[in-house]
This record gives C-alpha cells, sequence and structure tokens, in this order.
C-alpha cells in the first residue's frame, strides 16, 4: 500500500513540474518583470475597483521571452481572478540596464474596457494601448 501511495504522489509531482514547466517556463528569464507586472495591477485602484480584492493572478497564457546579447524581452498575458470579476493583464517589457520598461502594460475587463497601467498614461476605463507593431486596428466605415 505504501509503495503505490508513494508512486502516485511521485507521479502528481512529475505531472506537476510538467505543467508548471509548460506554463511559466517561458518566463524563467523574465520573473522580475512578471512580479512586477502582477504588484503594479494588484496595487492600481482602479483594477482593484473593478475586479474587487483580492486579485489573484493564474498561470500565464501566449508567454515567450528572448534573449539576445544580453538584451531581454517578454510578452505574456495573464487571467486575473478578483473577489468581483476576472480580467487579463497584456504585457510586453524590455529589460535595460537591469530595470524592466513596459512597453505595454494593461488590464482588459471582461466588458473589453481597458486599464493602462503605464505610469506615463492616464488610467481610465476608456483607454486603449497602443496597437502591436505590425497589427493594425480594425476600423469601421
Amino acid at each position: 500500500m505504501a509503495v503505490i501511495l508513494l508512486g502516485a504522489l511521485g507521479a502528481c509531482g512529475c505531472l506537476g513540474a510538467i505543467f508548471f514547466g509548460l506554463g511559466l517556463g517561458p518566463l524563467k528569464d523574465s520573473a522580475g518583470a512578471y512580479a512586477e507586472a502582477v504588484a503594479i495591477a494588484r496595487d492600481n485602484p482602479l483594477v482593484q475597483q473593478e475586479l474587487g480584492a483580492p486579485i489573484h493572478p493564474s498561470f500565464p497564457r501566449h508567454a515567450s521571452t528572448s534573449t539576445l546579447n544580453g538584451h531581454t524581452r517578454t510578452a505574456f498575458t495573464l487571467p486575473l481572478d478578483g473577489a468581483r470579476a476576472n480580467g487579463t493583464l497584456h504585457v510586453k517589457a524590455d529589460e535595460q540596464a537591469g530595470q524592466w520598461v513596459f512597453l505595454q502594460l494593461y488590464v482588459e475587463l471582461e466588458d473589453g474596457r481597458i486599464l493602462d497601467l503605464r505610469p506615463d498614461q492616464d488610467a481610465t476605463p476608456d483607454t486603449e494601448p497602443a496597437p502591436l507593431p505590425g497589427r493594425g486596428r480594425d476600423i469601421e466605415l
């Protein structure tokens, strides 16, 4: 019985490590950007007002990190679960001189509104982030 129990625990541990690696592996070089982005979102009064505190992040989706010649760039989306509502944190950041510079940092609410969290931006719910390079916006004529 003990062997079966230990085997089951070992299998769960291996599966957990695989899922952890698949979900957070691309973020290992950008853990600082991940932690900083989550802290900014959790501490933002508008995000707290819209989602409700406490706010819990889920596993990242669409995560990518690249490092070339000591320059690291990361991009990821992260579901946020609040007490009243849910949202998605969108992040695109570059590491410059050991500091993360957020090119894109916003929470998309369930109703489609955007809360831009970059300090140099107006963080009203109606603002939209700049389009990603190479992607246009649909314009209704």
